[in-house]
């Protein structure tokens, strides 16, 4: 679905991960240049002219002042695992408010969001089954993903937020739906997830809205 627009300068956060490795292919496939930032992101499988690795945290402040100069837009994907983010239920916010500062001190224009499904008013979408997974096992992640997106909305910046149902590693089918404050299907692949974000990243297409996603 990406509409290409012309080379940009992305910053993909959370780039070793599932989707963020994604975005990372498909946007160097596409003739972007991609920063990507991880802890791991030395390691990342990936050689390419157009791609610049960085290893940190999105927590470090001093860091993210040095990296987003420069760039067109941000792709936020960073995430742990269940337990993990039990430890840090501040994870998302405290990451995303120091990108939103250097964005807004270093003029960067677009910022784009991996959230997920039950998070802010999406809760209401979930059947009894999902509601029952998010109380038990996520519920601190999304309580943090809900004002992550809240800080977004305030920056006044560009901002995109994707909310995915359930990932799967299969291969992108470019038929997924986007849809704002509608039950989507319960399943979507990283690479199509990685897809949407690329293309809210790259056209004006889903400025400032909250999309979910499924298909």
């Amino acid at each position: 679905m990406t509409n290409q627009t012309g080379s940009m300068n992305l910053l993909v956060i959370g780039a070793t991960g599932g989707v963020g490795l994604q975005v990372v292919r498909q946007a160097l496939a596409k003739g972007h240049q991609v920063t990507a930032l991880s802890r791991s992101a030395l390691s990342l499988p990936l050689q390419h002219p157009g791609l610049r690795k960085v290893a940190g945290s999105f927590h470090d402040a001093d860091l993210l002042q040095t990296v987003i100069p420069g760039h067109d837009a941000v792709i936020i994907t960073a995430s742990l695992g269940i337990f993990e983010l039990k430890k840090q239920p501040d994870f998302y916010t405290r990451g995303t408010e120091l990108v939103i500062r250097a964005m807004q001190q270093h003029g960067v224009p677009r910022l784009v969001i991996l959230s997920n499904l039950a998070a802010g008013d999406g809760h209401a979408l979930l059947n009894p089954l999902e509601r029952l997974f998010t109380y038990l096992f996520i519920r601190e992640a999304t309580a943090d993903h809900t004002r992550q997106e809240q800080l977004a909305r305030d920056s006044g910046l560009q901002w995109t937020v994707a909310r995915p149902t359930r990932l799967t590693n299969g291969p992108a089918r470019g038929r997924y739906r986007a849809v704002s404050g509608q039950k989507v299907p319960a399943s979507i692949s990283r690479a199509d997830v990685a897809d949407f974000l690329l293309e809210s990243a790259t056209t004006g297409r889903w400025l400032n809205r909250t999309l979910n996603l499924g298909g």
